[in-house]
C-alpha cells in the first residue's frame, strides 16, 4: 500500500455519529470511508470538467456552423440539398412551413429531429 498522508478534519457531531455507524456496518475504518468519499468527490469533479470541455467543443461546432452560414441563429440548416434553396431568401411564413415539413419528415427520411439538424439551438 502507498504511504498515507495524515490529515486532520473537523466534522459535526451528527456526522461523526453517522460515520461511526456506517463504518461499523460496512466493517471498515472511518478513515477508509473518508478516503472513499474523497475519491468520489475527485471523480465527480473530473467528470464535471470533462462535460464542461465537451460542451465547449459542441458550442464551438455550433458557432462555426453559424459563422460559415450552415445554420441560422436558431440552429436550422439554411440550405437544403433536397429542396435546393436558400431559406433566407424566402418569406418568413414559407420558411416556417418548409422547416416544419423538414422536421416532420424525421431523420430517417432526410429530415431533422425536433431540435434541427445539428441539435439544440444553444447559440
Amino acid at each position: 500500500m502507498a504511504r498515507m498522508v495524515r490529515k486532520q478534519i473537523v466534522i459535526e457531531p451528527e456526522q461523526e455519529t453517522a460515520l461511526a455507524s456506517l463504518a461499523a456496518e460496512r466493517g471498515v475504518s472511518q478513515s477508509e470511508l473518508v478516503r472513499q468519499a474523497v475519491d468520489r468527490l475527485l471523480e465527480e469533479a473530473h467528470e464535471a470538467e470533462e462535460k464542461r470541455r465537451n460542451f465547449e467543443e459542441l458550442m464551438a461546432f455550433f458557432r462555426k456552423g453559424r459563422d460559415i452560414g450552415l445554420v441560422d441563429e436558431n440552429g436550422f440548416k439554411i440550405w437544403d440539398r433536397e429542396l435546393g434553396n436558400d431559406w433566407r431568401g424566402r418569406p418568413r411564413h414559407e420558411r416556417d412551413r418548409l422547416r416544419s415539413e423538414y422536421i416532420r419528415r424525421g431523420p430517417s427520411r432526410g429530415g431533422a429531429g425536433p431540435c434541427g439538424p445539428l441539435g439544440p439551438a444553444l447559440l
